[in-house]
């Protein structure tokens, strides 16, 4: 707002000298516009009759301008201008100005602050004001300014505040306010421009006039705008009003009383409803009936728990509980158990036993996983241990000396029937006709066989429901049960499953992991996960586990199910899971009469005795399937290669040769790649007699386009190493065809002698590529003071970009070969604008090269502004001396995403 006073006052000199009289006659004076945002007082000189002029701004500054501009701090200010003419005739005007500015609104916010700004952004057809409280009852009963808020009826329209105090989450999770309606409306309340994504609840208004709204959120960022959409997706038109925007603790949920309890062996059900602590016998550990210790969770609510108060007098401390008879484990499938503490990787052992013959006994240990959270556990017994035992035996780390504290509760009896004894185990296809379900959810989640709600595009009439409630975690899902007669999962029978899935999400990755039983490692575990591109429809998706290191002679009893992972359901989320079928792969073939079983160039996919296998890696995923586009230069009904990417960086796959690539002659290796996207594909030779090379080309995204690839190595290669978008993260299908061996054109290669240790950058060459946003470029050293070098490495993470972006040494640009043997400790200078910062160094191969494998050090860079040497020893670490490694990857403040352009220096990277 420009607020204009116009301030005027003449001073007349006088004389007795009649010739002074005669002189011209000076007036001083100025009037001023002032902004009250910024503080800007633009001055408008009026004097007359002067020439010159000496403006005292009240400040100890001064200037000599006609009509100066000046920005103030909030405060008064006493303003002298002189004015003169050339003949010595002066005037002084003066004039006192307080300037005011306005600071942005921040929480709480009242609206009856005059120093505040309280200005919202409106959009979509909302209009917003300041006025005085029309309703003064309710929740805000008192005479004071609230906010009106507008609605002309548009969906999604409202009114949003960029605060001047960020909201911080990281203790206080609930937003207040007090609202005015007439009648019932939801208000959505979103934060944005945050540190994390952007996150939203609502509230139900009951539509009574003022009342309290309350807004609880999950995250723990911080988040600089405010917005408010009162009835969001609706089109209620009306005025609203707010008041009284405020920050406050999330109020802790009550716990939740127990309702049964039973130590009785047919139905097993301790609970702490009550104190059972005389049935309990203790061996130094120590029981007691307590409050829980964390009861504000989704796996364990309860009011009440036991405390075990292991001591370190016994490596066998435990606890005891006779039963009154035999248990049952044709009606019952085993035990489960809910456990806390703060002890890391804390063991769990449930051993059975018989009262009158303690050499009669089973046992079952399970590792937690969790710290201080609650977590449950499950033992299955067979169905073979039934009617043997009558006393339950409870170990936390056993045959350790620990001195710890362990909670546990709702000790029961769950399931149907014991593993390998209550039924015949289901087999593959599993398409849940018969109405039985042999899966368990876990982490919160839900499962039911169920009428097939979605028979378009799947005609079964059952189908697996797998519910994701508000609240559950991302890794929430389900896995196959041998105790429910889940199928036995025997990899000679083929390593490729197949299942289908309906989503509410499109664009979400789902997780297959084929494992034992809790505490069974070998044979090892093993997931893949596969993109599922849309919603509201069945898709199949392929799991080939051929790509991982899972042998076919393996057994497993669980398969694993995760749908969205890594996404925590914003509300409640349903998916329909039906016909996991277990193959032998997808394989090539086409019927063409090929009997060739070699694998070398060209490749076409189309000879049904060559198995075209791609070892995939860091994502993708690979088949052979019918030319899905029939277009372009690829309009021939044949074989070719899907890739799919999921979205990560570097993900691709890799063929391996049985007759070299060999460049001697024809350096040049053309493929035809299908996208709809333009990025560059990147193909890269390896297991060669030289050092492996590799050159990207761009694709248009025109659909099937023929790229060429031309290499100045005369060297052969068997590995053959194509990556879509390489280091972007571009997530979709692609194909590949006709990937052929031609003479070049000319052009293309790298060459030169790799670098060697200590990388000092003074010739000026980048041996560093950057990723995932960053820049990297060699410089004229901007910071000498500290370090005399001329030339340094500018890291550059503009804003935007993730905290994981950074760079790497890159052999085709001559960056050095990093062998161990020469020493194990790597020291770096670096300059940073941040204190406090994490910085990490990787040691690593190409992309899917695991062997030997990579490691890393975090170091803490304390001082900003100026030069830091940093250590980073992996003698600390399993990396072994006779490693050879091809990249050196630095990231700079780890695990924070920089708020704007940040950039860094390095230099002197020395190895020891």
């Amino acid at each position: 707002m420009i607020s204009i006073f116009i301030l005027a006052i003449a001073l007349l000199g006088c004389s007795d000298d009649d010739d002074d009289d005669k002189l011209p006659q000076v007036v001083a004076g100025f009037t001023q516009t002032l902004n009250d945002d910024t503080g800007t007082v633009t001055f408008i000189n009026v004097s007359t009759n002067a020439t010159n002029y000496v403006w005292d701004f009240g400040d100890d500054e001064t200037s000599t301008e006609i009509n100066p501009i000046k920005t103030y701090a909030t405060g008064t200010y006493k303003v002298t201008l002189t004015a003169s003419n050339d003949a010595g005739v002066s005037a002084i005007f003066e004039d006192s100005i307080t300037v005011l500015i306005k600071r942005i609104i921040s929480l709480p916010a009242t609206f009856d602050d005059t120093s505040v700004n309280y200005d919202a952004e409106t959009f979509d057809g909302t209009a917003f004001e300041i006025i005085d409280n029309p309703d003064v009852s309710g929740t805000n009963d008192k005479n004071s300014k609230v906010g009106a808020i507008t609605n002309s009826g548009a969906e999604f329209e409202g009114v949003a505040f960029d605060l001047g105090t960020e909201i911080d989450l990281a203790t206080d999770k609930r937003i207040t306010m007090n609202f005015w309606a007439d009648s019932t409306v939801a208000v959505l309340l979103k934060l944005e421009e945050g540190t994390a994504g952007d996150i939203e609840t609502s509230a139900n208004h009951g539509g009574t006039g003022w009342e309290t709204l309350a807004f609880d959120f999950n995250a723990s960022g911080k988040y600089s705008r405010l917005t408010l959409f009162v009835d969001g997706p609706g089109t209620r038109a009306g005025t609203f009003y707010i008041d009284d925007i405020m920050q406050a603790e999330t109020p802790p949920a009550p716990c939740t009383e127990e309702t049964a309890q039973s130590l009785s062996a047919a139905d097993f059900n301790l609970t702490f409803q009550s104190d059972p602590s005389a049935s309990i016998i203790s061996d130094n550990a120590g029981f007691e009936w307590v409050t829980n210790p964390d009861s504000e969770n989704d796996v364990n609510s309860s009011c009440n728990v036991a405390k075990i108060s292991r001591t370190s007098a016994s490596a066998f401390a435990n606890n005891q509980i006779n039963l009154d008879a035999k248990l049952d484990f044709d009606t019952n499938s085993g035990f489960k158990i809910k456990v806390y503490s703060g002890v890391a990787d804390f063991r769990v052992l449930i051993k059975l036993e018989e009262q009158a013959n303690s050499d009669n006994f089973t046992e079952l240990e399970v590792t937690a996983t969790k710290t201080n959270e609650w977590e449950e556990l499950t033992f299955p017994f067979a169905s073979s241990e039934s009617n043997q035992y009558d006393k339950i035996i409870l170990f936390f780390d056993l045959n350790t000396m620990n001195e710890a504290i362990y909670y546990f509760d709702d000790l029961m009896l769950y399931g149907t029937g014991g593993g390998g004894g209550g039924g015949t185990p289901a087999t593959f296809p599993l398409d849940f006709e018969d109405g039985l379900n042999f899966f368990n959810a876990f982490e919160g989640a839900t499962v039911a066989v169920i009428n097939n709600p979605q028979p378009a595009g799947n005609s079964s009439a059952k189908v697996l429901e797998l519910g994701k409630p508000s609240g559950a975690p991302f890794f929430a899902g389900i896995n196959s049960d041998p105790a429910l007669n889940g199928p036995s999962i025997n990899l000679a029978n083929g390593l490729t499953f197949t299942v289908k899935i309906w989503s509410p999400k499109a664009g979400i990755n789902v997780r297959m992991r084929l494992e034992q039983e809790p505490g069974v490692l070998d044979p090892p575990a093993f997931e893949i996960f596969q993109p599922l591109a849309n919603a509201n429809q069945w898709e199949t998706l392929t799991f080939d586990f051929s790509t991982t290191a899972a042998t076919s002679g393996a057994s497993y009893t669980r398969l694993v199910l995760n749908t969205d992972w890594d996404t925590d359901p914003a509300g409640g989320e349903t998916y329909y899971i039906d016909d996991i079928v277990q193959t032998t792969g997808s394989g090539g073939g086409g019927g063409t009469g090929c009997t060739d079983t070699m694998l070398e160039l060209p490749i076409d996919f189309d000879c049904e005795s060559t198995t075209y296998d791609l070892s995939v890696f860091n994502g993708a995923s690979y088949r052979v399937i019918d030319n899905p586009e029939l277009s372009g230069i690829n309009n021939v009904a044949s074989k070719v290669g899907e890739i799919v990417n999921t979205g990560a960086a570097f993900e691709g796959g890799s063929f391996t040769l049985d007759n070299a690539l060999d460049l001697t002659t024809d350096k040049a290796v053309t493929m035809k790649v299908y996208s709809t996207v333009g990025l560059p594909v990147l193909l890269k030779l390896e297991g060669g007699t030289g050092p492996n090379i590799e050159l990207p080309v761009n694709h248009t995204g025109s659909g099937w386009e023929q790229l060429t690839f031309e290499f100045t190595s005369s060297d052969a290669f068997t590995v053959v190493t194509l990556f879509i978008d390489g280091p972007g993260t571009t997530a979709g299908t692609f194909y590949v065809d006709d990937i052929e061996q031609v003479a070049a054109s000319g052009g293309g290669g790298g060459g030169g002698s790799l670098a060697t240790f200590p990388l000092d950058f003074e010739d000026g060459v980048t041996i560093f590529n950057p990723f995932e946003g960053a820049t990297a470029a060699v410089i004229d050293n901007p910071q000498p003071t500290g370090n005399s070098s001329s030339k340094v490495l500018e890291l550059g993470k503009p804003s935007g970009v993730r905290f994981f972006a950074g760079i790497n040494s890159d052999q085709t640009l001559n960056g050095p070969s990093i062998d161990l043997g020469n020493g194990l400790i790597f020291k770096v200078k670096i300059w940073s604008p941040k204190a406090g910062i994490n910085v990490r160094m990787r040691l690593e191969l190409e992309p899917g090269d695991i062997d030997p494998p990579a490691f890393e050090i975090f170091q803490t860079l304390t001082p900003a502004n100026e030069w830091v040497t940093l250590t980073f020893d992996f003698s600390t670490t399993p990396a072994s001396s006779s490693a050879v490694y091809t990249r050196l990857v630095l990231n700079t403040d780890w695990d924070t995403d920089p708020a704007g352009g940040e950039t860094y220096y390095i230099d002197d990277i020395t190895q020891e």
